[in-house]
């Protein structure tokens, strides 16, 4: 049984988020970290844009910049996620060789895991499919994928992206618990995304724990809890800058 490391944070800053978790694909990457499992928050409301993710397409930038809301790219590629009152999720290890060398394969296996959480909140789902649709989202959650996790009712409950460097995979999630002030129609440009949050009424502990346990038991994995090693605090901080907000009117550190 292949030992994870367990990182349980509660909220930070959106740029620090983003540069914690390249920090810990580079660590895992270089051999100098084992395979992560990281569950977070976010200080406040932020929009993450995918990697090659178009931001005058995108995203209502003097729109967000009015709200205080920052906008940083992901190293991940994908949609915008509008967060805040969402449960993050980082999943860092090496490929192994009796894992699928696809990226869909990769995806199908951490859905298993995610579908044994989701039932442990009583909520049960299905991995998402390849939708395309003639107008255009900018809206992760409004555009269904292979990466994502559907509820009963085909609406999106968890969006994931990958990236993936050498002797790595880096998967950034997105679950979504509580709403926030501001709407995807706020923040994205064309379609966006609805929900009744199903999620809501359930605590954040109960939350973390299923995701623990859904993980152990699909993956046939153990965690130790553990926090960042210098290294990786050190890179994040060097990285900081790489994930300073788009819409300059904010404080570059948000």
């Amino acid at each position: 049984m292949t030992t994870w490391r367990l990182i349980i944070q509660e909220e930070n800053k959106p740029s620090w988020n983003m540069a914690v978790d390249h920090a810990i694909m580079d660590a895992v990457s270089e051999g100098l970290a084992p395979p992560t499992f990281r569950l977070y928050r976010w200080e406040g409301e932020a929009v993450t844009l995918g990697h090659n993710q178009s931001l005058q397409n995108g995203v209502k930038l003097q729109e967000c910049s009015r709200r205080s809301i920052p906008v940083i790219r992901r190293i991940t590629g994908g949609r915008g996620i509008l967060h805040g009152g969402d449960q993050g999720i980082t999943i860092c290890m090496q490929p192994l060789v009796e894992w699928s060398k696809s990226i869909a394969g990769n995806y199908a296996r951490f859905a298993e895991a995610f579908k044994a959480a989701l039932i442990k909140m009583g909520l049960e789902t299905r991995q998402g499919y390849s939708e395309r649709r003639q107008h255009h989202v900018a809206d992760c959650f409004a555009l269904r994928s292979e990466a994502d996790i559907l509820c009963a009712n085909g609406e999106k409950i968890l969006g994931c992206a990958q990236r993936r460097v050498k002797n790595a995979i880096l998967e950034q999630c997105s679950l979504r618990h509580q709403p926030v002030s501001a709407s995807p129609s706020d923040v994205f440009i064309g379609e966006f995304s609805n929900s009744d949050y199903p999620l809501s009424d359930i605590e954040r502990g109960i939350i973390i724990q299923s995701l623990i346990d859904g993980f152990a038991a699909a993956l046939s994995i153990r965690f130790e809890e553990n926090n960042l090693t210098m290294w990786e605090l050190e890179r994040a901080c060097y990285l900081l800058t790489d994930y300073s907000p788009l819409n300059p009117i904010l404080d570059r550190f948000n």
